[in-house]
């Protein structure tokens, strides 16, 4: 659009509006005029005023209608509503109740006087707890002593069952009518009778063709041996 157009444009507007206005103005109608009340020269009469306790008719009229209405309690239309039934409602008081009654419990047995304090252990009575202590110290003690020497009886056993398992039986004979065994430890060989010890402590306890039992006399442990057939 070159600049001659827009011109042409504008001052089209421009005609537009001006004639619009001239019309708003030719079709407005005349203002109203209101008569004048009072004229120049004019006497006006002076009115009477009501005294001050006579009312007016429209406040007489409106004294009138309050008297025959009916005033309720004002009502708060912003309040919440309450939408619980009868029940739920008589439980929740009842709860409010139940609280209140255990709270007034608490804080009447905070106030209540503490009990009075024993009174303290007698001498007497001092030293019958203190015996009995000792009394359950000791019983403990020997507990305690008595399956430490279990443990160490079961201890000493199972070491004497060891100690005899090492031993083999060899080959039995009879002299002059008294049987022999011959017994085996590692590289050593025992030749012995019934009631001999070997090694201070294992007694040869009896002996015939096929077995021996020994006893370990420290525990009273007893063992037997089979003779070793040969080619074992």
């Amino acid at each position: 659009m070159t600049g001659r157009t827009q011109w042409s444009l504008l001052g089209g507007l421009l005609v537009l509006w001006a004639a619009l206005i001239t019309l708003r103005v030719m079709t407005d109608p005349e203002p109203q005029r209101a008569p004048l009340k009072f004229m120049s020269g004019q006497v006006v009469e002076r009115e009477i005023p009501r005294s001050a306790g006579e009312p007016s008719s429209s406040l007489r009229q409106m004294s009138t209608t309050a008297a025959h209405m009916s005033f309720k309690d004002p009502k708060n239309i912003f309040a919440p509503l309450d939408l619980r039934t009868d029940e739920e409602k008589a439980a929740a008081a009842h709860a409010r109740l139940l609280a209140a009654r255990k709270k007034a419990e608490q804080v009447a047995a905070a106030a209540a006087p503490a009990p009075p304090a024993p009174p303290p252990p007698t001498p007497e009575e001092l030293a019958a707890q203190e015996a009995k202590r000792q009394a359950e110290l000791a019983a403990q003690e020997a507990q305690r002593q008595a399956a430490l020497a279990r443990q160490q009886k079961e201890q000493a056993i199972q070491q004497a069952r060891t100690a005899m398992s090492k031993y083999r039986f060899l080959g039995y004979l009879t002299r002059n009518g008294a049987p022999q065994a011959f017994l085996g430890k590692d590289k050593e060989i025992y030749i012995v009778r019934t009631g001999e010890t070997v090694e201070g402590r294992i007694q040869v306890k009896s002996i015939d063709a096929l077995t021996v039992k020994l006893l370990e006399q420290t525990t009273s442990t007893e063992a037997s041996l089979t003779l070793v057939k040969e080619g074992h």
